[in-house]
C-alpha cells in the first residue's frame, strides 16, 4: 500500500512539473519597460474594463495643458501658445475618439465585452476633455476678443459633434432636456468669459452683471437636476448610466466653474444674493419631482425657496430702467427673484394643486411692495407696528374711571351674547 501511494505521489509531481513547464512556455515574455511598469504597478485592465493607462493618459494631458497655459500666461504673445494648446488638445481628442469608436465596434463584432467597455471608457474620457479644464478660452477672451469668439463658436460645434458621435457609437439616447443641458453648458463654458469681456472690456464689470450671469447658471443647474432625475433617461441609458451621468454632469460643472472664474478675473466679490436663483431652481425642481408622499423632501424644497428669498432681499443693489417720458422702473434682485418665483411656483401649483403655495404669494407680494431689500422691508414693518401702537395708545382709556366703565359695559355685552347664543340652540327651554 505504501509503495502504491509513493508511485501515485511521484506521478502527481511529474504532472505538476509538466503543467508548470507548459505554463511557463505559454507565458508571454517581457516586452520592455512598458510590460515591466504594467507588472510592477498592476496597470492591467480590470474585468469591468477600467484601463489604467487610459486614465493616466487623460490625467497627464490635462496637467500638461494646465502647465502650458500657465506658461503662456506669463509670455507677452499669448495668442500663439494658446492656439498651440488648442491644436494639441484637438489632435488628442480625435485620437481618443477614433480609438474609442474602434474598440466599441470591435467589441460588438467579436462579442468581447471587455473591449467594448474600454471603448466606452475612452468615450467618457472624451467627454471629460470637452469641458475646457484648462480655462484656455478665458485666456483667449483677455488676449483677443475677435479670435476668442471665433474659436469659441468652433469649439461649441466641435464639442456637440464629439458628444453626438460618442452617444451614437455607444447606443446612448439622450432626451431633449439632456441635450439642452449640454448645449447651454458648453455655451457658458466657452462663452461666459467672452460675454464678460464684451460687457466690461478691460475694466470693471457693472454691478448688474454679477446678478445676471447667475440666472442662466441657475437655470442650467435646475435643468440638469431635472434631466438627471428623469426615470425615462435611466431606461434609455441601457446599462451606460455612468456615461450618461458624465455627459450631463461634466459640462454642467465646467460651466459653473467658468462662471465662478469670472469673479476672480474681474475682481468682484460673491454676494449671498447670487445664490437666490440657484436655490429657487432647486426648490422648484425638487417640488416637481417629489410628490406629497415625501413630506420631508418637500420641506427641504420649501426651505431652499425661503432661503433664496432672504438672500435676494439681502442685496441693496438697485437698477433703474427709463422708458421714454415714463417714470423709471426700479429693478432689484428680490423683485427679479419674485417674478421668477411666481412663474416657477405657479407651474408647481398647476401640476400638483398645492394649497400652501397660494398662501405664500400674498406675503411675498407684500414684501416686494414694501421695499427693494431686507433692510427697507424691516423698516416698513417696524414703522407699521409703531403706527398701530400709537393708535392703540390714543384709543386706550386715560383714567381708572374710564377703564371701569368699559369693563362694566363689556359685562353687559357678554351677557347679551350668551343669551343670544343660548336661545339659538334652544338653551332657554327647560
Amino acid at each position: 500500500m505504501n509503495a502504491e501511494w509513493a508511485i501515485a505521489d511521484g506521478n502527481a509531481e511529474t504532472v505538476d512539473l509538466a503543467v508548470t513547464n507548459e505554463a511557463e512556455t505559454q507565458r508571454p515574455k517581457s516586452t520592455g519597460i512598458i510590460e515591466t511598469l504594467t507588472r510592477r504597478f498592476n496597470l492591467r485592465p480590470t474585468d469591468e474594463g477600467a484601463h489604467p493607462w487610459f486614465l493616466l493618459s487623460g490625467l497627464f494631458m490635462v496637467v500638461g495643458c494646465v502647465l502650458l497655459n500657465a506658461a503662456a500666461h506669463q509670455r507677452q504673445d499669448e495668442i500663439g501658445p494658446v492656439l498651440l494648446i488648442l491644436a494639441v488638445v484637438t489632435v488628442y481628442e480625435v485620437a481618443v475618439l477614433g480609438i474609442g469608436c474602434r474598440f466599441v465596434g470591435k467589441g460588438r463584432r467579436s462579442g468581447e465585452p471587455r473591449t467594448a467597455r474600454e471603448g466606452h471608457q475612452l468615450l467618457g474620457l472624451l467627454v471629460v476633455m470637452t469641458a475646457d479644464l484648462t480655462f484656455v478660452f478665458n485666456e483667449l477672451s483677455v488676449a483677443d476678443l475677435g479670435i476668442g469668439t471665433t474659436l469659441a463658436g468652433l469649439a461649441l460645434v466641435w464639442g456637440l459633434t464629439k458628444i453626438g458621435i460618442a452617444t451614437r457609437v455607444a447606443g446612448l439616447r439622450l432626451g431633449g432636456t439632456a441635450w439642452a443641458v449640454v448645449v447651454v453648458s458648453l455655451g457658458l463654458t466657452f462663452g461666459a468669459a467672452l460675454v464678460a469681456r464684451a460687457v466690461g472690456g478691460t475694466g470693471r464689470l457693472p454691478e448688474w452683471f454679477g446678478h445676471a450671469v447667475w440666472w442662466p447658471a441657475a437655470g442650467l443647474l435646475a435643468a440638469g437636476l431635472w434631466a438627471f432625475s428623469d426615470p425615462r433617461g435611466a431606461e434609455r441609458a441601457a446599462g451606460l448610466h455612468w456615461l450618461r451621468g458624465l455627459i450631463l454632469l461634466v459640462p454642467m460643472t465646467s460651466a459653473l466653474m467658468h462662471v465662478l472664474a469670472l469673479h476672480w478675473m474681474y475682481h468682484f466679490e460673491l454676494e449671498p444674493a447670487y445664490l437666490s436663483p440657484v436655490l429657487l431652481g432647486l426648490s422648484v425642481v425638487i417640488m416637481l419631482r417629489v410628490d406629497r408622499s415625501a413630506p420631508k423632501t418637500r420641506r427641504l424644497a420649501e426651505f431652499c425657496g425661503l432661503i433664496g428669498a432672504v438672500t435676494a432681499m439681502s442685496s441693496r443693489d438697485v437698477w433703474r430702467l427709463e422708458l421714454g417720458g415714463l417714470d423709471p422702473i426700479a429693478f432689484t434682485p428680490f423683485r427679479v427673484w419674485l417674478a421668477a418665483a411666481v412663474v416657477g411656483y405657479a407651474v408647481v401649483w398647476w401640476r400638483q394643486r398645492t394649497l400652501g403655495l397660494l398662501l405664500v404669494w400674498p406675503l411675498l407680494g407684500g414684501a416686494a411692495l414694501m421695499g427693494h431689500n431686507l433692510g427697507m422691508i424691516l423698516d416698513r414693518v417696524t414703522g407699521m407696528f409703531e403706527q398701530v401702537w400709537r393708535a392703540m395708545r390714543w384709543l386706550a382709556p386715560k383714567t381708572l374711571w374710564a377703564w371701569g366703565t368699559i369693563v362694566v359695559g363689556m359685562a353687559f355685552v357678554m351677557l347679551g351674547i350668551g343669551a343670544w347664543t343660548s336661545s339659538r340652540r334652544g338653551g332657554t327651554q327647560p
